[in-house]
């Protein structure tokens, strides 16, 4: 089982697995997103795990791949945010970046459908309490 790591750094947010903190490859997307009433922070975190989620299943028979994800959001203008993704990988295993595969990771962060769930996602996220640790151990004891 892979080990992944959330690091957090101001207005940015990388998610990747232990060891790959540094990408071989990746692809930038941008888009408008609103912020509004959410936790900036909780919204980059839960998106960048949703894109590596995806990234992770698109890709998971390369051979040495381990996804790495960069989300930042810049200061809202108006409620708009500017949102930019950074999604590639390293290869661990020795492996070369080809242009097909840097073309399935910008197919995949391009994918309209795939941008929208990512958002709906990350705002429902961003929106709901934070859960405490004795909050989920009272839930888990409960259902025992």
């Amino acid at each position: 089982m892979t080990d992944w790591l959330m690091a957090h750094d101001g207005a940015r947010v990388r998610h990747a697995a232990r060891g790959a903190a540094d990408a071989d490859f990746g692809v930038v997307a941008e888009w408008s997103v609103r912020l509004d009433g959410v936790d900036a922070g909780r919204f980059r975190a839960s998106l960048a795990r949703q894109v590596r989620q995806d990234l992770w299943r698109a890709l998971a028979r390369v051979r040495g791949f381990s996804p790495v994800v960069e989300v930042s959001t810049s200061a809202p203008e108006g409620g708009a945010a500017l949102l930019e993704v950074t999604a590639g990988g390293a290869l661990r295993a020795g492996g070369r970046v080809t242009d097909g595969l840097a073309g399935r990771v910008s197919g995949l962060i391009g994918d309209e459908a795939r941008r929208a769930r990512w958002v709906r996602h990350a705002l429902r996220r961003a929106r709901g309490p934070a859960k405490s640790a004795a909050t989920i151990s009272q839930k888990e004891t409960a259902s025992c």
